[in-house]
């Protein structure tokens, strides 16, 4: 198409405007080729958005916390739920004994709640207690080198639990290691008291898109990353109502010092938050936006120089089963060219000449008048205005 508005559209085209029609093609693909190029690079560096609503959950599963600390520890669990209300059922299945890291020097004591447990409408609300004791004969608590951290995850998305995200393993992308940082807290011993520490959480689905075909195309497949939000605060144990004695399940308290408690709850009835990435941007809204800048430059380019020659021929057309077939119906069609031309060698104007050359004149206009009525211009609706027209002209003369 390009390459047959490049030449003459008429035989009697001038050079001057040929050249400037020309020019304006030129300089219209050449602004395509860099609207192209501007989108293309927006379309690579956009960044999804995030639809963010809230909805229900039928279950609220407890989160995984992972304990670090300079000094030998060990955890105590008990739960309180609609089964377990007069006294907390002991869930020590639920705690990972404490291990040594000998590759980390600093806290190199690791323990962890790690639960399968869902808060559910029948559970009603989940209250966990861990009592964290010292076992380490050292420890003295006016004398403490360091604070003991405390890191939470959700439990469907404990990175942590993921081999090349491990703690000695591969730096985690951007938003998996912010979530190491998110509910990251420093538990301490005052020296004169203990604490109480009282963590809440909420609970959020995030629904990140994968990078993949599909997600240039408009339709993009999503992965679940549900993470917790949770804020805490301390209050000394001299200023709560908790029973020691109900808050352990130990038999002994020989060489353990109560280092803190921690306490959080899991409501089923909490609204859950869903955030979705989204992305304006598509392979379809790109060629949508260049297709409309298409038109607007073709409608100029149209108003500039008019729509040229009538071609009802399309690439179908031009297909070659299609070709030989269109070849052998149109050779009816096709006209001499040099009927209009006398020969060259003929020197007598004869009548019978004059004759001969009117007679193929005559032809080739009724071959073009059959040709443009069977191919090019679509007749069919003059017999409705004829028709139109004699009822009219009937209808006038019955009047009259």
């Amino acid at each position: 198409m390009l390459i047959r508005f490049l030449g003459k559209i008429y035989k009697n085209e001038p050079t001057s405007l040929l050249i400037f029609r020309r020019s304006v093609i030129v300089i219209s693909i050449g602004f395509l080729i860099a609207i192209l190029v501007v989108l293309c690079i927006e379309f690579h560096d956009e960044l999804p958005s995030v639809n963010t609503r809230f909805t229900s959950s039928d279950y609220l599963p407890l989160p995984n916390i992972h304990f670090y600390h300079d000094y030998n520890f060990t955890i105590d669990c008990l739960l309180m739920d609609n089964t377990h209300l007069t006294r907390p059922r002991i869930c020590s299945d639920y705690i990972i004994k404490t291990m040594y890291n000998n590759f980390s020097s600093d806290r190199p004591y690791y323990g962890a709640f790690l639960s399968n447990y869902n808060a559910t409408f029948s559970t009603g609300e989940t209250i966990i207690t861990l009592n964290i004791y010292i076992t380490n004969s050292t420890y003295n608590v006016s004398n403490q080198i360091s604070s003991m951290v405390m890191t939470a995850f959700d439990q469907e998305y404990d990175i942590y639990m993921y081999p090349k995200y491990s703690i000695n393993g591969g730096i985690p992308p951007p938003f998996e290691e912010s979530l190491i940082w998110k509910n990251m807290y420093f538990l301490s011993q005052p020296t004169s008291d203990r604490n109480i520490y009282y963590w809440r959480f909420t609970r959020t689905i995030k629904y990140a898109i994968i990078s993949d075909i599909w997600n240039y195309i408009g339709t993009p497949n999503y992965i679940k990353q549900p993470y917790i939000e949770s804020n805490i605060q301390a209050v000394p144990f001299a200023d709560t109502i908790f029973n020691e004695s109900v808050l352990t399940n130990s038999s002994t308290q020989a060489n353990r010092v109560l280092y803190a408690k921690l306490q959080f709850a899991a409501d089923p009835i909490t609204s859950l938050k869903e955030e979705r990435e989204q992305k304006s941007k598509t392979i379809l809204s790109l060629l949508g936006v260049l297709s409309g800048i298409w038109s607007a430059i073709t409608g100029f380019y149209i108003f500039l120089f008019g729509f040229g020659l009538i071609s009802p021929w399309g690439f179908v057309q031009k297909l070659k089963p299609f070709r030989n077939e269109y070849g052998k119906r149109l050779s009816p069609f096709v006209v001499d060219s040099q009927s209009d031309e006398f020969d060259a060698e003929e020197k007598s104007d004869t009548k019978e000449h004059e004759i001969s050359s009117i007679l193929r004149r005559i032809e080739n206009l009724e071959k073009s008048d059959r040709f443009n009525k069977e191919y090019i211009i679509d007749v069919s609706y003059l017999s409705f205005a004829k028709t139109d027209t004699s009822l009219a002209n009937n209808s006038s003369s019955t009047l009259m």
